[in-house]
């Protein structure tokens, strides 16, 4: 199971209701691929493919989405997006 997290988000006065669900979209590509979300675009569009494909409706190829790696015990690293 991949746990996602949104660390940080911030929008303006009469900012539409979209951002807040990219964002954490953002955050679960991010987890899910374990690369940066703009990395993850740029590998899908080298290989002529589309998150579309994998029938995931919460992965999203847009810049923005940054992994974060910790690390709680020695043996068990968590990535977060």
């Amino acid at each position: 199971m991949i746990r996602v997290s949104l660390i940080s988000f911030a929008r303006m006065d009469k900012c539409a209701p979209q951002p807040p669900m990219i964002a954490r979209k953002k955050a679960y590509t991010a987890a899910r691929a374990r690369t940066d979300t703009v990395a993850y675009a740029e590998r899908l569009k080298g290989q002529g493919r589309s998150v579309t494909e994998f029938g995931d409706p919460n992965l999203i190829a847009l810049q923005g989405g940054v992994v974060i790696i910790t690390q709680r015990i020695k043996a068990c690293w968590e990535v977060l997006g």
